[in-house]
């Protein structure tokens, strides 16, 4: 049976909850005293089945929406110090790679001759600028994130490459990163 809400301010008037469904700026929900003002609420689960429904993101890019992906897939790169584009990512026959998150490290011990900056290429597009080191210092930590459901690969088959633009005379940088294949 459905559960039902009653809308603040309008008397008896009931609505059967349905999977997805978006309701008004402010309800009332009987059934747990729960009271929303100023937003909308997309009802998470089915009220048939009792089932939950996955979460939603709004892909501002196709102007639809998709199901709110989990990391599944995580690697590693360890200490990189040469020049040009080194694998990171190679994802499996008939597969892109949907990148979501990553840390990044340049220890303080890593030095070049000229100045570096590392990127990430999608295949030989580079879509992220990751770190950037002068000739004589590194010392960068941090994490990359990437907003809602992250970066897709613009094709099937396309490696995840790091590439540096010249090559550390000492040290280098370490990248670990997330995310799906589909």
């Amino acid at each position: 049976m459905a559960k039902k809400i009653l809308f603040q301010g309008v008397p008896q008037q009931v609505l059967s909850e349905q999977v997805g469904a978006v309701y008004p700026e402010s309800l009332s929900k009987q059934d747990s005293g729960q009271l929303v003002i100023g937003a909308q609420v997309v009802v998470p689960y089915s009220p048939g089945t009792g089932g939950f429904v996955m979460p939603v993101l709004y892909n501002t890019l196709s102007l639809k929406e998709e199901s709110q992906r989990t990391p599944t897939f995580f690697k590693f790169l360890g200490v990189t110090s040469a020049s040009g584009s080194t694998a990171l990512w190679t994802p499996t026959a008939g597969k892109r790679f949907r990148l979501m998150g990553g840390t990044i490290i340049v220890p303080s011990t890593s030095t070049s001759a000229a100045n570096v900056v590392s990127s990430l290429l999608d295949s030989a597009t580079g879509f992220m600028n990751v770190a950037a080191i002068g000739t004589t210092t590194g010392g960068i930590a941090y994490n990359l994130s990437l907003p809602a459901n992250g970066y897709l690969s613009s094709a099937v088959g396309n490696v995840l490459n790091l590439n540096n633009s010249a090559a550390y005379t000492a040290g280098g940088i370490t990248i670990s990163v997330w995310g799906t294949e589909e």
